[in-house]
């Protein structure tokens, strides 16, 4: 006759085998998840350096860190849900220092220039370990003793010099030196012409790299009365700044000079 069911000793056994298959795959399930966890952090810090880089590339400055040592997510246009640490689920630290007055940064003893940053994750242990538990001093480190596993990223002096200028806008100043009114339209930006008497100017201070600006001595902005610019062929000396003399009207047309920054 066939035996129905299982005895308590062969559940017994059963429940065994399912613990000990537990208790190794619960560890490895733990550290597979932390590990991943910081390879995460570690892309989305170093997307955030890139960010800097591109934004000093813009406006010839880092942003500068909050109140409480954390990235400017707003400057950064970084979700606020993403400057949280998947590692240790508090924010990233941040720390940035753009004054070129003889006191930089150090990381590791070593200097990465007065004008600087650092982000660093607290780690698994949720805490920032060492000289990274105290940013005013500008000193950092990557590397520890005991239980320090804290992940940091420099964004060092030399790195934001070598970057390639790329303005993601321009400020641009039209100067009427012509001893007559002239109307000019950045008409991408603008919805209306400003008017620019004789002696006069007028600063536009976050125009597109590809605005067209138009310069005229009349209010229709017809061809045969208007000259134009683009900011992005006219910066010569790549600081994203744009400088306009408009010298005299020729022919009924402005004609102007780019200052040289």
């Amino acid at each position: 006759m066939r035996r129905k069911g299982f005895t308590l000793i062969e559940i017994s056994i059963a429940l065994l085998l399912l613990g000990i298959i537990a208790g190794v795959s619960l560890p490895l399930l733990l550290q597979t998840r932390k590990s991943k966890n910081i390879e995460i952090a570690k892309r989305e810090m170093e997307t955030y350096k890139r960010r800097i880089i591109v934004y000093y590339q813009g406006y010839n400055t880092i942003p500068v860190h909050k109140s409480d040592f954390t990235l400017n997510d707003t400057i950064l246009q970084i979700p606020q849900r993403f400057t949280l640490d998947p590692v240790s689920g508090i924010p990233y630290r941040y720390y940035a220092d753009n004054l070129a007055d003889g006191n930089p940064i150090y990381v590791d003893g070593n200097s990465i220039g007065d004008i600087s940053a650092v982000i660093i994750s607290a780690g698994p242990n949720g805490k920032f370990d060492g000289e990274n538990a105290t940013p005013t001093d500008k000193r950092f480190q990557s590397t520890g003793t005991g239980d320090f596993d804290d992940i940091l990223i420099s964004v060092s002096q030399g790195e934001l010099m070598a970057s390639p200028t790329l303005c993601i806008s321009y400020r641009v100043t039209v100067r009427n030196a012509s001893d007559s009114t002239i109307y000019v339209f950045p008409s991408k930006t603008d919805s209306t012409y400003r008017t620019i008497s004789n002696g006069q100017q007028y600063t536009w201070n976050s125009l597109y790299p590809d605005e067209l600006v138009l310069i005229s001595s009349q209010k229709a902005f017809s061809t045969i009365y208007t000259n134009s610019f683009v900011p992005k062929s006219y910066d010569s000396n790549g600081n994203c700044i744009i400088e306009i003399t408009v010298n005299a009207i020729r022919s009924s047309v402005p004609v102007f000079t780019t200052d040289q920054n």
